[in-house]
């Protein structure tokens, strides 16, 4: 991998939040793609994630339920703080527990993602007012 020509794209709100892009030719089992999407800062480094999960949070309206934050590729960390984002802004969830779950999805042999049953049927509880 050739990190002198890595571009860095940095978001529209917070220039402290940046994706690095490294053209090449990779190939994986089912595909060939022309870029390299560096997410290693943005997994590992905790003021990072607090960041992005700040400015994700920006795009959710008060009045826009959330229960479930699937997350992908290891952004646990920028799940949980997103989490805790839209619950200090007042966002709500319907589900049982009144909270927002985080979850990531199993992968098969095959790089398929998938959801556990049993984490699929706590996060599907209805709300129940009694």
């Amino acid at each position: 991998m050739n990190l002198e020509n890595m571009t860095k794209i940095y978001a529209r709100g917070d220039s402290r939040i940046q994706l690095k892009v490294i053209p090449g030719h990779f190939v994986t089992s089912q595909s060939h793609i022309t870029h390299y999407l560096d997410l290693t800062t943005m997994k590992s480094r905790t003021a990072e994630a607090q960041n992005i999960a700040h400015e994700l949070a920006a795009n959710y309206e008060v009045s826009t339920p959330v229960d479930t934050i699937i997350c992908m590729d290891g952004l646990e960390v920028i799940g949980a703080y997103l989490s805790e984002e839209l619950t200090k802004a007042g966002i709500f969830s319907l589900n049982a527990h009144q909270t927002i779950y985080v979850i990531t999805p199993e992968s098969s042999k095959q790089s398929r993602a998938f959801c556990i049953t049993e984490a699929l049927s706590e996060v599907s509880q209805p709300y129940s007012a009694e």
